[in-house]
């Protein structure tokens, strides 16, 4: 989604979570793109143990096998969902693509860390 949404970096943020949150009820683990018919849900945190580390977390998800790079990008989309909201309290902080974003975050009051890291923003 970052992907798409890349030349709109400026107004958007990365947020940090607790790792706590994977405790909550109800919270599911997706080993992919949720909107994939090939991604799986499980209960968390147990369905953590199904996900692919060293793919959720690649820097590049490119392969000359097509059905590969497929996989690979719909791993790399692995997610954790979360019924209703995140409580504020669970947030951490925050990446933003470039020092405009963090001002905005700031204007709005946010008190927690933020880092600017655009390369999360395909930059």
């Amino acid at each position: 989604m970052l992907y798409r949404r890349r030349a709109n970096h400026r107004d958007l943020a990365i947020l940090r979570v607790d790792p706590s949150i994977l405790d909550l009820p109800d919270v599911v683990i997706a080993d992919g793109n949720a909107s994939s018919d090939y991604t799986r849900f499980y209960p968390s945190p147990i369905g953590l143990s199904n996900l692919n580390e060293e793919l959720v977390f690649a820097d590049y998800w490119t392969d000359n096998d097509l059905i590969a790079y497929w996989n690979k990008k719909r791993i790399k989309c692995s997610e954790v969902l979360v019924l209703d909201q995140v409580d504020p309290s669970l947030i951490m902080g925050s990446h933003v693509s470039c020092r405009e974003s963090e001002l905005k975050l700031l204007e709005l009051g946010v008190t927690h860390p933020i880092d600017i890291m655009p390369w999360l923003f395909f930059m």
